[in-house]
């Protein structure tokens, strides 16, 4: 194998950036369907974790993320996502919280949010936390969610 494709299966490098999954590691009370890795059915209020399932560094690179996705299914401005954060926790009782968005996104797409990196190798844990209401007539659902990261 050569040594860029090494580089870039590993993510090596802010050119070989990869979008990786984490709606498969999400920690909520809501509904798998389908055998999908799909949460459907969530209604009322509340907060769902995602937890970034990769190494915070790796030899002597650090883990970077610098953009998340979300694929809303089904939405509405009674059905939504309220707010996103990405939060890094670095010892037993202390954390930093990042901003993705605090916009509400209450109609059905593929919806990217960039941002400037964020260093993830200090960290203990990483997740990416949602807020949402779901107080309509139809609930809301989420058919992905990915984080855009990079070694180096």
């Amino acid at each position: 194998m050569h040594e860029n494709q090494i580089q870039s299966a590993l993510m090596i490098g802010k050119g070989n950036r990869a979008w990786v999954p984490i709606l498969s590691n999400v920690v909520t009370a809501g509904h798998w369907g389908g055998g999908q890795y799909t949460m459907v059915n969530l209604g009322g209020k509340g907060n769902f974790l995602c937890v970034i399932p990769l190494p915070f560094k790796c030899g002597g690179l650090r883990l970077h993320i610098d953009a998340l996705e979300v694929g809303v299914y089904d939405a509405d401005p009674s059905s939504k996502i309220n707010k996103i954060h990405l939060e890094r926790v670095t010892g037993f009782n202390s954390r930093e919280k990042f901003d993705v968005t605090t916009q509400a996104q209450d109609s059905p797409g593929d919806k990217i949010f960039s941002f400037n990196p964020i260093d993830l190798s200090g960290s203990k844990a990483a997740y990416v936390r949602i807020n949402y209401v779901a107080e309509g007539k139809s609930n809301l659902e989420i058919s992905y969610i990915r984080v855009r990261c990079y070694y180096e």
